[in-house]
């Protein structure tokens, strides 16, 4: 998984709840293979208060979600697209299979 989808990278749900979301990566497990997105699978949690006269809150966080319900957006295409992997000398980058664009 070390060029699949990395932290930082904006990517496109295509399953689930939030199908068609856009988002940018916040976390990758690889050992669950799975990706927490912004504003992706928003779970609710509710917070007991700490000190007496404060309020209780609910708060709102992202969970993970698996790696195979995403794929990479493509800013030029404007979907999610299948990437490949060229490499200009010693590195290696991603482009799309589609418009031949770094991703």
């Amino acid at each position: 998984m070390s060029l699949s989808i990395k932290k930082g990278d904006t990517v496109i749900m295509r399953s689930g709840k939030d199908k068609g979301v856009k988002g940018k990566v916040l976390l990758v497990q690889t050992s669950t293979d799975r990706l927490v997105v912004e504003g992706v699978n928003i779970k609710k949690r509710r917070e007991k208060s700490r000190k007496q006269g404060q309020k209780g809150q609910v708060l709102e966080k992202p969970a993970p979600v698996a790696r195979a319900a995403v794929s990479l957006f493509c800013e030029k295409c404007g979907k999610g697209v299948r990437f490949g992997v060229r490499g200009e000398g010693t590195k290696k980058i991603r482009i799309c299979r589609g418009c031949e664009r770094e991703i």
